[in-house]
């Protein structure tokens, strides 16, 4: 079960980011850029970015957590 929550997170972060782009273009003047933004690299390169750094932040925390479960007392 644990090792479902990281993928809903980064799922659910990659979906917020894409609905803030779809959402803004409505009323943007520039709404075709970021349709185009869609299907072009750029934007799957944000994407990629975004779920990079969040993966990289939930492994420095499960590190972490690790860490403080152990059974080795702190020296």
């Amino acid at each position: 079960m644990e090792s479902l929550l990281p993928r809903l997170e980064y799922s659910g972060m990659i979906s917020a980011h894409c609905s803030l782009c779809l959402l803004g273009s409505i009323h943007s003047p520039a709404s075709a850029s970021c349709v185009a933004g869609i299907t072009g690299a750029h934007y799957h390169v944000q994407l990629i970015f975004v779920f990079l750094v969040e993966m990289g932040f939930h492994h420095v925390g499960q590190a972490g957590l690790e860490l403080l479960t152990s059974s080795d007392p702190p020296a």
